[in-house]
């Protein structure tokens, strides 16, 4: 069975997550908020709700822990974790077969971005890592639809 997991995935992903579900077999969904996952629920049946606030660590390990004795651990990892918990990345990135996603700011263009030490440790881990800076196009922020095409 195909799996795949995006952290994020309720709001500014939420397109990205509606490709998914053609692609894989299970599309795993961390949110928070129920409104925002029932909408995404709505795009298929593949997609599974992790209720979970990732900022909580030992309720993310939780979550995701019964989410992979249900339907595997995700090949695909795609993650739009905001900085506000660092170690999100990590625990994640250890449920993980084959390749990770890391969502980041225009930030992520800085070499000291934390995103460059997170790279080197799932690189460690035999991941293919990959590293989605969000921008502009000109003097607009991108819209949600193309930040979904993007990645």
């Amino acid at each position: 069975m195909k799996t795949a997991l995006v952290i994020g995935g309720t709001g500014m992903l939420a397109g990205l997550v509606k490709k998914l579900s053609d692609q894989f077999d299970t599309v795993g969904v961390v949110g928070r908020t129920q409104t925002k996952m029932q909408s995404v629920q709505s795009f298929s049946e593949k997609i599974i709700p992790v209720m979970v606030d990732y900022t909580d660590t030992t309720a993310l390990t939780k979550s995701l822990d019964t989410f992979v004795k249900t339907y595997g651990r995700p090949e695909l990892v795609v993650s739009w974790i905001h900085s506000t918990s660092p170690e999100a990345h990590m625990i994640v990135a250890g449920y993980c077969t084959d390749e990770f996603y890391d969502i980041t700011g225009h930030g992520g263009t800085n070499p000291d971005h934390p995103s460059r030490q997170r790279e080197k440790a799932i690189r460690a881990k035999g991941l293919t890592y990959h590293r989605v800076i969000l921008g502009q196009v000109g003097d607009r922020w991108l819209t949600d639809q193309e930040i979904s095409n993007g990645v």
